[in-house]
């Protein structure tokens, strides 16, 4: 680790110059700063996303389109049941004359 006259660090805004031109420095300085948890945090949420969220969120979709499609049913033998109901009515009214 070869120091320079201006890699001198006085201030804060020093040592951000510093890292910048050192990004090497600013590695080690990770390491030492964040825990290993921290660190791997990026690698595990790529994991999350890859093995549990969008295997759900396909699940999810499918139940949304499922759910649409049973709507639609409901719809229809709610019509049906009507027209049921209506024909029983009008045949129970022909029996009473």
């Amino acid at each position: 680790m070869q120091v320079k006259a201006n890699d001198r660090i006085e201030t804060f805004h020093d040592l951000v110059r510093v890292l910048k031109t050192h990004p090497e420095w600013l590695e080690e300085l990770r390491q030492l700063i964040l825990t290993t948890e921290l660190i791997e945090l990026p690698k595990k949420f790529e994991e999350f996303i890859e093995n549990e969220f969008k295997p759900l969120k396909k699940k999810v979709d499918k139940l949304e389109e499922d759910v649409a499609v049973l709507k639609h049913d409901v719809a229809v033998l709610k019509h049906d049941v009507k027209v049921l109901k209506d024909d029983v009515g009008m045949l129970k009214g022909d029996m009473f004359e």
